[in-house]
């Protein structure tokens, strides 16, 4: 095996071990943390540094394009999930 692809083989698993560790971060949010969290939460994921959660409240039927500036506003929100 050649050395680029022992690079990429221990990539994805890096990839794969790292999305493992976000899926377990993000089910352990309770919807109580939701709730008071005002529209978004932070999580720490292991060895990986803080990632912000964003509450999504509605699905529309119409998709509708979001510029990405806009997505980092978060608003209160007192509607129960």
């Amino acid at each position: 095996m050649g050395e680029l692809s022992k690079i990429r083989k221990l990539h994805l698993r890096a990839g794969s071990e790292i999305l493992n560790r976000l899926r377990r971060a993000v089910l352990e949010i309770s919807t109580k943390d939701l709730k008071s969290s005002g529209g978004m939460i932070a999580i720490e994921i292991e060895d990986c540094g803080a990632l912000g959660i964003f509450r999504i409240e509605h699905l529309g039927v119409i998709n509708e394009a979001v510029p990405i500036s806009s997505i980092d506003v978060v608003v209160q929100n007192k509607e129960s999930l």
